[in-house]
């Protein structure tokens, strides 16, 4: 395990014991979590870089131990997923920015009805949109 899942681990276990009781959202069982405060840094680079706004302080956050299997990607495991305002992300990837902000932006997008059949509007998700510009930057100075 690096040494991030095992920074990351712990942290989301204890933040979840200060939550509420698992439920059953999305295929799979998930527990409320404080995002840390990088969050909000990501969520606002997704503003930026999108050239909306979004509700931050209106998300909830949930957390998954493990990616999982919901038919959204055929044979292949689901990492995060966005709802209602509500944000998924598994555990072991809970601190990945590149995942937490491609989630953000779903949420971004929203708030202004803005989406399509696929699920990942263009721009912003095409090739040179937000999500990939802050993967291969490394994230948003």
């Amino acid at each position: 395990m690096n040494r991030l899942a095992r920074w990351a681990l712990p942290w989301l276990a204890a933040a979840c014991m200060h939550g509420t009781m698992p439920v059953y959202a999305q295929g799979v069982y998930v527990q409320r979590f404080l995002p840390p405060p990088i969050y909000a840094q990501w969520y606002a680079s997704m503003e930026r870089c999108a050239g909306l706004r979004g509700d931050f302080n209106r998300v909830t956050w949930l957390v998954t131990p493990l990616p999982w299997r919901d038919g959204n990607h055929g044979l292949d495991s689901t990492y995060g997923a966005t709802w209602d305002h509500h944000i998924l992300v598994n555990a072991l990837e809970a601190l990945d920015s590149v995942l937490v902000s491609h989630e953000a932006l779903h949420d971004i997008l929203s708030y202004h009805d803005i989406h399509n059949d696929a699920s990942h509007p263009f721009p912003w998700f095409g090739p040179l949109g937000c999500a990939n510009e802050f993967h291969e930057r490394g994230g948003f100075r």
